[in-house]
């Protein structure tokens, strides 16, 4: 009787831990019009060195295979800081505004790099739910952390955007 007991909570544990196992992100999304696309995803290669190529793999979940006509990117830096407000400024009700006493805390988006676009020819579609572009990376400063990308695509006659995904990569010198 004990050791079914035990074998019943190993054999738990191992679902929970399963469960909860770091994999691609399951995001409850709405269902596709006709002719939409919507990248669920972007993979490259974690390390980046400037001027070297990279196959950057984008997922696009579309009814059909949409027509691609250009694949952007821009490089971001996303700044995390370790300091927090002082307990003044939550003691006070401060304003962390631009010159409220607490605005040193507030976070602002840094810009990164000016969106740059692949040549049609180093885009791939060949494969079902992806679309594989080569970059050669320019100008990159060791502050950029993230890629971020975007497909223009047709779709009944008219050009459209699907929406930006992003992934984390650290430049190399």
């Amino acid at each position: 009787m004990k050791r079914t007991q035990r074998h019943l909570v190993i054999i738990a544990a191992i679902l929970l831990l399963a469960s909860c196992a770091s994999g691609p992100q399951v995001i409850t999304l709405k269902p596709l019009q006709a002719g939409e696309a919507r990248l669920t995803d972007i993979q490259m290669p974690e390390y980046v060195h400037e001027d070297l190529a990279y196959d950057v793999i984008l997922a696009i979940d579309s009814a059909e295979t949409p027509q691609i006509r250009r694949v952007c990117f821009r490089w971001l830096t996303e700044e995390i800081s370790s300091y927090s407000p002082s307990l003044y400024c939550y003691a006070m009700n401060g304003t962390f505004g631009s010159g409220g006493p607490c605005s040193q805390w507030t976070s602002t988006p840094t810009p990164g790099s000016s969106p740059f676009c692949a040549n049609t020819s180093d885009i791939n579609t060949a494969v079902p739910g992806r679309v594989i572009v080569r970059i050669w990376p320019i100008d990159l400063k060791t502050s950029y952390n993230m890629l971020e990308g975007q497909v223009e695509y047709e779709s009944n006659g008219e050009l459209r955007l699907t929406n930006a995904v992003r992934t984390r990569v650290n430049v190399e010198k």
